[in-house]
């Protein structure tokens, strides 16, 4: 792309005249050539749609321009997005693709097994991508990874979704369980984040959305092992999303309650051993789980429409919290730690030098 090019660019979408000098200190700086092109596919997309230009953002600031200014301030209608989704053939992650879909977006769906995805790809021709992935094979994850950037040269939003939860004590879990679990819920979700960011940093911008659960946040008795999983992928988003924060690339965390989806009955796991010592703890919470299945309160659809209309926000949350169950442990959570932090404040202290 020419400075020419650039400037010109850079003069329709601001209303102002920019000197070559000034266009190319953007594009050698912040503005970097991924950005220029997305502005520049926005315009051709506005003009298309609409017959006519964005207008300026209200915010423009000469001196601290950047393309994320331009994309959450301005008119410009957002082009369709580019969604990559695991675990697709069931549960939040089907609902998540059929919402894309709905939106106008084009989705990969992954899933270990395809045979659910003919009807969807029938009524969204162009838009829906099945590919079979199971996220613990690194190999199967660069070869997605790589077909998916070849479709659109583009990959706008990673749903690192696929997983299952595992029930039991501590005690019971073995050490084939323990591990399975991690592979699934935390290695696997960090495999595809960091294959996924080469071509979200060469392209300028990206959205990495992790699901997680309460129990990643608030643990239940019989989650030491899923929520710990889950707890450990938070903790690794936190990070990464000030890592990746000034290369135009967000991180946000899910952390759902329970939803009236199939992951009770078709997506946990009880251990293969069963202590009756636990039976008045874990064994009540299983109770619990198996009672509320099929009443779970909380509505995928919404949830998922929530999710897709979050990647269409200019400053979207680290943390969204889906469901009153899990807003109330959420809220618990930190009254306890509040709690602790203040009653112990004299002691931790007075530890420094």
């Amino acid at each position: 792309m020419s400075i020419h090019f650039a400037d010109d660019i850079l003069e329709r979408i601001t209303g102002k005249s920019i000197t070559q000098e000034y266009a190319k200190s953007l594009l050698l700086g912040e503005f970097d050539f991924g950005r220029l092109t997305q502005l520049v596919e926005c315009l051709l997309y506005t003009e298309m749609v609409t017959g006519s230009s964005p207008v300026a953002p209200t915010s423009f600031n000469r001196e601290r321009y950047t393309m994320s200014d331009v994309l959450a301030d301005s008119q410009t209608p957002q082009m369709p997005k580019v969604w990559l989704i695991t675990g697709c053939s069931s549960g939040l992650g089907r609902h998540i693709m059929e919402a894309a879909l709905e939106a106008g977006d084009s989705v990969i769906a992954t899933a270990r097994k395809l045979d659910s995805f003919e009807a969807l790809k029938a009524q969204y021709p162009g838009h829906l991508h099945p590919m079979a992935l199971d996220v613990t094979q690194t190999d199967q994850i660069e070869t997605v990874l790589k077909a998916a950037w070849g479709l659109n040269q583009r990959i706008d939003v990673l749903v690192n979704n696929a997983g299952y939860g595992l029930i039991g004590a501590l005690e019971e879990y073995s050490e084939t369980e323990i591990r399975q679990n991690f592979e699934t819920n935390l290695f696997g979700p960090i495999h595809l984040m960091r294959q996924v960011l080469p071509y979200m940093r060469e392209q300028g911008f990206g959205h990495i959305i992790n699901i997680s659960a309460i129990a990643g946040f608030a643990n239940e008795l019989g989650f030491s092992i899923y929520g710990g999983a889950k707890f450990a992928l938070e903790g690794v988003s936190e990070a990464l999303h000030g890592e990746v924060k000034s290369l135009g690339i967000k991180v946000t965390i899910i952390e759902p309650g329970p939803f009236r989806t199939d992951f009770i009955g078709r997506s946990l796991v009880e251990t293969e051993t069963v202590l009756p010592q636990y039976e008045k703890t874990v064994g009540k919470f299983k109770q619990f789980l198996q009672s509320i299945n099929g009443q779970q309160p909380g509505d995928p659809v919404k949830a998922a429409r929530a999710i897709v209309n979050l990647t269409r926000e200019a400053k979207p949350p680290l943390r969204l919290v889906l469901g009153k169950y899990a807003y109330t442990k959420f809220r618990q959570k930190i009254t306890q730690l509040t709690r602790d932090l203040d009653a112990w404040e004299p002691v931790g202290l007075n530890t420094d030098f």
